[in-house]
């Protein structure tokens, strides 16, 4: 028998990711109700599942994997219903959530690290990115030279780029 430590991981992964499924569910049936219907019927499946996920694996995918296909089964069961999507169109549906899923969660990432940075180097990425100002606009207003702005910049960006990667990586473990 598995182990209590191990099975409260996984529950925890999975409390973790239920937002995250919600979402990509609802991507791929366009329907908050039906997105809710199919999330406890995976959500059941990934616990009755839960000793053939591999530990240190990438959990979202799996239970991505495990909602697409009782995504599948509830367009399949409820294909007698007028304005429920084809398989083909769920497949492509899927497809673009994968896309959307992978950005929003960048850009969680990168709040997350935005939120991190000291007030002067948040103030020059907003000037920067948020208002569209050039390299000499920036340093005429902050009383610097233009490449003591790209110098602060680059440090930031790398330290943003970091940053972002590490919630990543920290989110898919």
């Amino acid at each position: 028998m598995e182990s209590t430590e191990e099975y409260q991981s996984f529950v925890e992964q999975l409390v973790g990711m239920q937002l995250s499924l919600h979402r990509y569910l609802l991507t791929i049936l366009g329907d908050s109700d039906a997105a809710s219907t199919v999330l406890q019927e995976a959500n059941i499946v990934l616990l009755k599942k839960w000793t053939d996920y591999v530990p240190n694996t990438n959990f979202a995918a799996w239970a991505r994997s495990v909602s697409y296909m009782q995504a599948l089964a509830f367009v399949r069961d409820r294909r007698r219903e007028r304005l429920v999507f084809s398989e083909e169109v769920v497949r492509q549906l899927e497809q673009r959530a994968e896309l959307n899923s992978d950005t929003s969660e960048d850009r969680l990432a990168l709040r997350h690290c935005l939120a991190q940075l000291s007030k002067g180097s948040l103030e020059l990425v907003q000037l920067r990115y948020r208002d569209a100002s050039t390299i000499d606009e920036m340093a005429n207003k902050m009383g610097k030279s233009s490449s003591s702005i790209k110098v602060a910049l680059h440090r930031i960006r790398r330290s943003l780029l970091t940053c972002v990667q590490r919630q990543m990586a920290d989110a898919r473990n």
